[in-house]
């Protein structure tokens, strides 16, 4: 059944103070000071933490008064214990201010430990599913994204997992949205191809997850639309020629201006994502493309007027045919887009075959149905969905 969105009412927030362009790290002890801190808490992970580009941040807090303290205890897909340990790191260092420098894990740890340490609770699973304390205040809070995908600069939710229960969870409160997004897309210019790849398919997913999502606004579509152009044009550039400053500073836009339109839109591509990355530790931006071709024309019904227009992207006439064949092509040229910048199949990136697809059904199945999802699939479609990503969409 086809669920119809409506574009007459919608909601829009925004917090975040945003200081975007090459060089922008040079304001952070700025930012930091009109936010009042004097002794941030600078989260990120021990690879970041060694290089020259964030000693240099640290020194500038440091030449500017500012008495910084550095957490490098942040690891890919953070937990509940990892916040919970840079919480308590926080208030032990008497911080008054949190900055998340990194990728979207250092962010996403950097929302839980501000929570939490203002809050003094032990842990941030008290703020987690199920049980979902109200919050209200966190100490000041500033990203600082060293990659440009996840958009958790200026995202409302961080995700993290819930290690009693083995789920990658999250808080979703507009009082995670941080006070200030530093983004400087110099500083991506040391993203290694593979991660570049992995988080600007992210952010192409983000995009195209909230351009479809039944949640669409005129807002959203706007932002959505835009940071797909730029995904599109500029992916392979900055995953095969990463010294190109042209093709980081787009991709940094794109992660932004998606951040802005997808919260609370996403749908299926993400909730799979999620379960392969519970089951099989697979990478965040690959794992979403492993099937989200094979999800868009399950939707086609609910999407496919949208994927006629993201064919224009493509070169594609939207008087050239059907407009049932426009978004099948325009699914094509998306996922040999993904597959370009060296996404791999589902199978790939999971080491399974045919024999996990019942499991990966009945996961799926398990999971709530987002309010975005522009319409709900049966456990008969999901099975094709997934038996036909398996070797690749094309």
């Amino acid at each position: 059944m086809i669920e119809a969105s409506s574009l007459e009412c919608f909601e829009w927030f925004v917090r975040s103070q945003i200081y975007f362009g090459w060089g922008q790290r040079t304001r952070l002890p700025e930012v930091a000071a009109k936010l009042g801190m004097r002794r941030p808490f600078v989260a990120t992970d021990d690879q970041l933490a060694s290089r020259p580009t964030f000693r240099d941040c640290v020194a500038a807090l440091e030449g500017a008064g500012l008495a910084p303290t550095v957490w490098d205890g942040v690891r890919p897909e953070p937990t509940d214990v990892q916040v919970n340990e840079g919480a308590a790191a926080s208030r032990a260092a008497g911080c008054d201010g949190v900055i998340g420098y990194g990728g979207g894990s250092s962010m996403d740890a950097a929302k839980g430990i501000a929570l939490l340490a203002y809050t003094g609770e032990k842990s941030i699973s008290d703020y987690m599913p199920p049980t979902l304390k109200p919050m209200s205040r966190r100490l000041p809070l500033i990203t600082v994204p060293t990659t440009a995908g996840t958009g958790a600069e200026v995202a409302l939710g961080a995700g993290i997992t819930d290690t009693a229960r083995g789920v990658k969870s999250g808080i979703f409160n507009p009082v995670l949205n941080p006070d200030a997004a530093v983004v400087d897309p110099e500083l991506t210019m040391s993203c290694p191809p593979r991660l570049t790849a992995s988080v600007g398919l992210d952010a192409l997913a983000h995009a195209l997850e909230g351009y479809t999502s039944r949640l669409s606004s005129p807002i959203t579509d706007a932002v959505n639309f835009y940071a797909l152009e730029l995904a599109v044009n500029h992916l392979a550039q900055a995953v095969y020629h990463g010294h190109d400053r042209q093709a980081r500073i787009k991709m940094s836009q794109a992660a932004l201006t998606t951040g802005l339109g997808f919260q609370g839109r996403l749908w299926y591509g993400h909730d799979i994502c999620v379960m392969l990355g519970e089951l099989h530790h697979t990478q965040h931006g690959f794992s979403i493309w492993g099937t989200l071709p094979a999800l868009l024309e399950a939707c086609l019904p609910a999407v496919r007027d949208k994927l006629v227009n993201v064919g224009r992207l493509f070169g594609l006439n939207p008087n050239g045919g059907t407009p049932r064949e426009i978004a099948l092509a325009t699914i094509r040229e998306m996922a040999w887009l993904a597959k370009g910048v060296g996404a791999p199949t589902l199978g790939e990136i999971t080491g399974c075959g045919a024999e996990m697809v019942d499991t990966w059904v009945r996961k799926l199945l398990e999971k709530p149905v987002r309010p975005g999802t522009p319409m709900k699939l049966t456990e008969k479609e999901f099975r094709w969905v997934f038996e036909r990503s398996l070797d690749g969409y094309c």
